[in-house]
């Protein structure tokens, strides 16, 4: 369960969200900020900018969740750890 666990996460905010952040909120963005104030509904640049940097700092938080997850996939994976060779480092 722990495997589908950590594929599922992977998949969907491991590459799915940051994939969002990045690759469709900054394009639609950049032409937002290309129109005149007016026509954008009186948004401010830094209120475009906003969302752009609190998901790239929520997006960076889950690959680092991701890669802790991956970890600990790795230490169930690979077993009990030897205790006396643990000792004889």
């Amino acid at each position: 369960m722990r495997a589908a666990f950590v594929l599922a996460y992977l998949i969907v905010r491991g590459f799915y969200f940051p994939y969002v952040v990045w690759g469709r909120y900054v394009p639609d963005m950049l032409e937002l900020l290309a129109l005149p104030l007016a026509q954008r509904k009186a948004l401010s640049t830094a209120q475009l900018w906003t969302p752009f940097f609190l998901g790239s700092a929520f997006s960076f938080l889950q690959l680092y969740w991701g890669y802790l997850l991956v970890r600990q996939l790795q230490k169930m994976l690979a077993g009990p750890r030897d205790k006396a060779a643990d000792k004889e480092r």
